[in-house]
This record gives structure tokens, sequence and C-alpha cells, in this order.
């Protein structure tokens, strides 16, 4: 039951943060329709980011297409920044039991880098929080109400 409360309340977490960027979004643009579409596109890109830069911090990059060895190197460097990196070392666990596999057997999790330390994952969620709250209010304080 602690577990599930603790996955809620850092997935509210990430909601919110990504509700103050669309909300950013739809005040800058003032554009509900924007808020949206940023929504969607930072959500897309943030994940998919973080799944290939765990993926190739995990897996290395020496078996990758050479077209793409500059960019995996990049998200390597990125990943511990992400704010879906972070959401996912905090709530996902390290280990985990293939279906169909004998209980103990644990497979290490794919979707995190267990190098990242917890309280790096914490502090980059606060800084998030904070850094969106104050865009948010940014462009609150720049938007004309008569608009």
């Amino acid at each position: 039951m602690g577990q599930g409360i603790y996955y809620f309340t850092v997935s509210s977490i990430q909601t919110l943060i990504l509700a103050l960027f669309a909300v950013a979004m739809t005040l800058l643009f003032r554009s509900v329709i924007a808020g949206i579409i940023g929504y969607m596109l930072y959500n897309l890109v943030d994940g998919v980011f973080s799944a290939m830069g765990a993926g190739a911090i995990n897996g290395g990059i020496d078996g990758a297409p050479a077209l793409f060895k500059p960019l995996l190197g990049l998200l390597e460097i990125i990943h511990p920044f992400l704010l879906t990196s972070s959401v996912r070392r905090l709530t996902l666990s390290e280990v985990y039991t293939p279906l169909g596999a004998t209980p103990d057997v644990l497979v290490p999790n794919p979707q995190i880098v267990t190098s990242m330390p917890i309280w790096w994952a914490w502090l980059l969620l606060v800084i998030y929080l904070f850094g969106f709250i104050a865009l948010s209010l940014w462009f609150f304080t720049q938007r004309d109400i008569k608009d």
C-alpha cells in the first residue's frame, strides 16, 4: 500500500510539473491548443530521450550504428537531467522478475540507471517544480488581463 501511495505521489508531482508547463505555453501563446501541444511534445520528447539515454548508458553504444552514436552519446550526457529519468529512478524497481520466470530470477530494469543517486532524482524533481512554477508565474504576470 505504501509503495502505491509513493508511486502516486511522485507521478502526481510529474503531472503537476507538466501541467505548469502547459499553463505557461497557454499564457505565452494565448491559446489552449498551444498548451496541449506543448504538453504532449514535452512529454513525448522527454520520455523518448529518457528511455534512449537509459538504454545507451545500460547497454553501451558500441553496438549501435555509426549514424546514431553521436546522438546516443549526447543522450548519455543529458539523461540524468531529464524529468522522466528522475521519476523513473524514484518509482521503478531496480530489478524485476520477468513474466513466466521463477520467482528467484531477477533482471536489471533497463528503464532506469542505478548509478543515478536517489537524492539527485529528488533534487531535479524539486528544481523542475520550482522552475516551471516560476515560468508560469512569469508568463502570467507578462500577460495583459484585457486580452
